[in-house]
Parts: structure tokens; sequence; C-alpha cells
């Protein structure tokens, strides 16, 4: 069984939860597979096709899969992308046209 914390909540995978005190959040198994890679790899950066790979190997995704997994964690987290405190998010790169 894998239990790990983030600041005062403590994630239980084997039963995909939250736990905040008393507060049980149920979270899907993807979603929290995408929180365990990022704190397996805390303090560096994860690409986005790095976490695809791990997350759903061989299988196409939509492209906002990982956005949408990433806010319900920081729903859970009480975090939001203006403060990140929880999870951080880089903008990347593009390749321009030319």
């Amino acid at each position: 069984m894998i239990e790990f914390s983030v600041g005062n909540f403590r994630v239980d995978m084997a039963r995909s939860q939250i736990i905040a005190q008393d507060n049980i959040l149920s979270m899907e198994p993807k979603v929290l597979q995408v929180l365990l890679l990022l704190a397996e790899n805390q303090g560096e950066v994860v690409s986005h096709d790095e976490i695809l790979d791990k997350v759903w190997p061989d299988v196409h995704v939509a492209p906002n899969a990982l956005q949408r997994c990433i806010a319900q964690l920081r729903k859970a987290f009480n975090d939001d992308a203006k403060t990140q405190g929880v999870i951080a998010t880089h903008p990347f790169p593009r390749n321009k046209a030319k």
C-alpha cells in the first residue's frame, strides 16, 4: 500500500483517496497517479509528454486530460493556478512556425 503526505493531506493510493482531518475525497486513480509521479519528482520539472507516457502508456487521451487532473488535484488541495502552492505548472515553449 502506498501512502504519502502532501502538506496536511494524506494520500492513500490503494483507496484512491485524499484525506484531510475528517474530510475524505475519493479521486480517480489516474488523477492520483499524476500526483504520485509529481511527488516522486518533487522539485523537478516533469514534462507534459513524460506524464502522459507514464500515466497513460500506449493510450491516446484527450489533449486536456492532464489539465483536468491538475485542476482536480488543485481543488482537492485548496490550491489554485495563481498561487500554485502545491502544484506548480510551467509554460512550455512551442515551436514557432517559419
